[in-house]
């Protein structure tokens, strides 16, 4: 054990932390407890000042030794009137939450699974060196450290505190990449070896957990270095098996690299093309999807996956050419079936199907003469919100397909023309709100004489694309319009 003065590492705490942890402190001595503070707290709070930023942290580590956790907890927040949550009866951890603004974690140093019985027992089941300081209130000018955490903190190193650290909880193997991002550290060469000898354990783990830790790891500014770390050692394939096949196509004529690694490029490259975007566009990608990923990330993961259908596809030509017919809808069948498998939510399928079976039609509009603007129109009609993430996705695809087979300046062409059609859906969804309405959905119905369902939407649509074409500008060609194409495709 080495014990540390506080004051050498200047005001660790400020006056908002010494008043929680005072207060918290009180109520455990009533209750015969003692509290330390540890974890993610104490380890950001001395970065924070290591790198000389004011770091405003409302997340409170706390472990009590000789009472429950969970009980302390409820006391807690009747103290504050705050919020209490309990997170795990059997390991006796619970949350309180203050003013939506103040987090205090509670976690008690013995449950039902741990033998533990000092706050050294604990810090030795800790998952990293740095994670595994300790802070004693009682002691207030000392932090503890057991496993030279301080020392792995100054040289910016993730290392592991025990060989079964990954076993007892194989979430951990991912959480080592997310450390090591969002802290800028890097992982020890013992603590890599350790991940790559229990990679497989990573299955053992709860796919919601997984979920919420890799989309973190995504997330994260330029974690292709992570995601490359990962798939070297194999765990990205543990996680998405069906990236374990690409790894059989070897690069050819028109892509310089074997498909496993040209999907890493791919999720590279959309990182990179991200940065050449304009504002806008910039700003329409980072709006969520949902609670925990953006569209911006959720377009890195299409990019790592885009091609997963091309392996069962994969036939070489008699002249040696290479060819995945419908590898696209293919594909899209089988992220649907990954994203169900792997908890995704709704929205989340639904976008990796459409940008998996969507990928290369933004390049097909430029395989021929130019397209129209009927059929770029189309084009955005189809695509519609999905357009900016489905065109990066494009854009992503190309940087990585460098093969001698396809000309420099042919692909420099295309990704102008692929720029040229992201910045014309702006233009689009503004025309698209000009355009008056000239019949509704019942309107339909009633000139039809049939019932209400998806073909109503089907013929609205048409009907505004015609517009948009300005190919109908009045109420009369509309309906004309509608009964021509009902009767051609529908009352059959």
């Amino acid at each position: 054990m080495k014990e540390y003065d506080l004051n050498q590492f200047g005001a660790v705490f400020t006056l908002d932390d010494l008043a929680v942890i005072d207060r918290v402190k009180q109520m455990a001595v009533a209750c015969k407890a003692k509290i330390y503070l540890t974890g993610g707290f104490l380890r950001d709070r001395l970065i924070a000042l290591s790198n000389n930023v004011a770091d405003h942290i409302f997340d409170y580590d706390f472990v009590v030794e000789g009472f429950s956790a969970i009980e302390l907890a409820r006391k807690v927040a009747l103290d504050y009137a705050g919020n209490f949550v309990l997170l795990d009866q059997d390991f006796d951890t619970a949350r309180v939450i203050v003013n939506n603004a103040i987090q205090l974690d509670f976690a008690g140093i013995s449950n039902a699974f741990t033998k533990a019985i000092s706050i050294k027992d604990d810090a030795l089941r800790r998952d990293f060196t740095i994670n595994a300081l300790i802070y004693d209130p009682y002691q207030p000018h000392k932090i503890i450290d057991y496993v030279d955490g301080i020392i792995d903190l100054k040289d910016k190193c993730i290392r592991h505190i025990s060989n079964d650290v990954f076993i007892a909880d194989p979430l951990r193997l991912l959480r080592a990449f997310r450390f090591s991002g969002s802290l800028n550290f890097t992982i020890a060469p013992k603590t890599i070896l350790q991940i790559k000898q229990d990679l497989n354990y990573i299955t053992n783990v709860a796919i919601e957990r997984i979920n919420h830790e890799l989309f973190l790891i995504m997330s994260l500014n330029n974690s292709f270095t992570l995601i490359k770390q990962m798939a070297d050692l194999g765990l990205i394939e543990q996680i998405y098996e069906d990236l374990a096949a690409t790894h059989n196509v070897p690069a050819n004529s028109y892509h310089h690299l074997g498909l496993f690694e040209h999907s890493l490029e791919t999720y590279h490259q959309v990182e990179i093309n991200f940065n050449e975007l304009n504002d806008l566009t910039k700003q329409a990608l980072i709006k969520p999807l949902n609670y925990n990923l953006n569209y911006f990330t959720a377009v890195k993961l299409a990019g790592l996956l885009h091609d997963i259908g091309k392996p069962s596809t994969w036939v070489i030509q008699e002249d040696g050419r290479h060819s995945f017919y419908k590898h696209d809808s293919l594909g899209a069948k089988m992220v649907a079936t990954l994203g169900l498998k792997h908890k995704w939510p709704n929205n989340l399928i639904k976008f990796m199907v459409n940008l998996v079976k969507w990928h290369l039609r933004p390049g097909s509009l430029f395989h021929n003469e130019k397209p129209t603007l009927k059929a770029i129109n189309r084009f955005y009609s189809i695509v519609n919100d999905f357009t900016p993430s489905l065109i990066l996705l494009a854009l992503a695809d190309l940087g990585a397909t460098l093969g001698s087979g396809f000309k420099e300046s042919n692909r420099q062409i295309l990704k102008n023309e692929l720029l040229n059609l992201l910045s014309g859906y702006s233009i689009y969804q503004e025309k698209q709100k000009l355009i008056p309405k000239l019949l509704d959905g019942n309107q339909i119905i009633d000139m039809l004489g049939i019932d209400s369902g998806p073909i109503i939407g089907q013929l609205l649509s048409e009907l505004k694309d015609a517009q948009t074409n300005g190919e109908i500008s009045q109420i009369k060609e509309a309906k004309a319009f509608i009964q021509n194409i009902y009767h051609k495709r529908y009352s059959r």
